[in-house]
């Protein structure tokens, strides 16, 4: 941690507080594209250039080396930012495509700290903020907090955990969406080479703009990895089945989701990159056909998707990606294909 926090003048809990108060106000007010007034006179533009200043000022004070006697606490942090193209803007949680394509500047920072309370037991604490500002279809701009925390316990023959989620959106400036998800599991190793886990998921959702559409969520999660060479290559695989009961049950569905990746460790032009190539699949059935329609929705989609960072030295790297989505519904607005690229650059400690 910072010298700060040596001389027990910044605590974790402070730590936090300055993230969320450096980030929050200026990713949701510096990043957007309103022009800013004073006496009734534009003032000018912000820029996204302040959020991501501020971003590495919260990685430069938050991740100066510390090295705890007892190795009981440890920290970690990374700041990233980049250019997004998105051939079909979207609001997929209300259903809300545009078949029209925009660029987009994206920006994130993270801070993590992993505490050992025993030998056997585990936390970690995690606080994020996800930036995404349209060029042309500003209202379309959205602003994520996410704040995430995992506790383990290791047994010998596997591990038990319980994870915690919530997330808070912002679309256009205003509210829009928070999630607060609870999700136990359990995993541990098959052999030497095959890690399975299972979890039961408790989402409650809140629309702030969509009421009809909050809900609560129930998910079945399962996770295998196959270890083909340790972590340097592997396959993993994750299915969840999700079943959503909506204020408004026209909103109700159950679905099916799968992904399948390959992961692999890799050395290009003298530099360590990871790279990672896969397939979604899911499908979604609605309960409850709405007015003015005669039978209820049902989707299927699958997406081909692949990542690749490189390490450009031990804390700076880039990150290439690229989607295709293709949706197909009985509704004809809900039948859409999506092409997503991004490019970006980030540092982490």
């Amino acid at each position: 941690m910072s010298w700060a926090l040596l001389k027990n003048e910044l605590t974790p809990a402070d730590a936090v507080i300055f993230v969320l108060k450096w980030l929050w106000p200026c990713s949701s007010l510096c990043l957007s594209d309103k022009p800013r007034f004073f006496e009734g006179k534009t003032i000018g533009k912000p820029s996204p250039q302040s959020f991501i200043a501020r971003a590495l000022v919260c990685v430069a004070i938050l991740t100066q080396p510390v090295v705890a006697s007892d190795e009981i606490l440890s920290w970690s942090a990374s700041a990233e930012a980049g250019l997004v193209y998105d051939s079909n803007v979207s609001i997929d949680e209300v259903d809300i495509h545009l078949s029209k394509g925009d660029g987009a500047i994206g920006a994130s920072a993270s801070v993590g700290a992993l505490v050992n309370l025993r030998d056997d037991i585990e936390l970690s604490a995690d606080v994020a903020v996800f930036d995404t500002q349209y060029v042309e279809y500003d209202a379309f701009s959205t602003n994520t907090v996410m704040l995430s925390s995992t506790l383990t316990y290791d047994l010998p023959d596997f591990d038990l955990g319980l994870d915690y989620f919530y997330v808070i959106n912002q679309l256009d400036g205003e509210k829009f969406l928070s999630l607060s998800t609870v999700q136990p599991n359990v995993g541990g190793f098959i052999g030497r080479a095959v890690y399975l886990r299972v979890g039961l998921g408790f989402t409650d959702k809140m629309f702030y703009q969509s009421k009809e559409r909050s809900a609560e969520q129930y998910t079945l999660n399962g996770n295998a990895y196959y270890f083909l060479r340790g972590t340097t290559r592997y396959l993993s695989f994750s299915y969840r089945y999700t079943l959503e009961d909506s204020s408004d049950n026209t909103f109700d569905y159950s679905g099916n989701h799968v992904k399948f990746a390959w992961h692999e460790k890799k050395s290009i032009l003298g530099y360590k990159a990871k790279w990672k190539l896969g397939l979604r699949y899911g499908e979604e059935s609605y309960d409850k056909a709405p007015e003015l329609e005669e039978s209820a929705q049902s989707d299927t989609s699958y997406s081909i998707f692949t990542e690749l960072k490189v390490n450009m030295n031990a804390r700076t790297y880039w990150t290439f990606s690229y989607e295709y989505f293709d949706n197909n519904s009985n509704y004809r607005d809900q039948t859409f294909t999506q092409h997503i690229f991004d490019a970006s650059i980030g540092v982490e400690f």
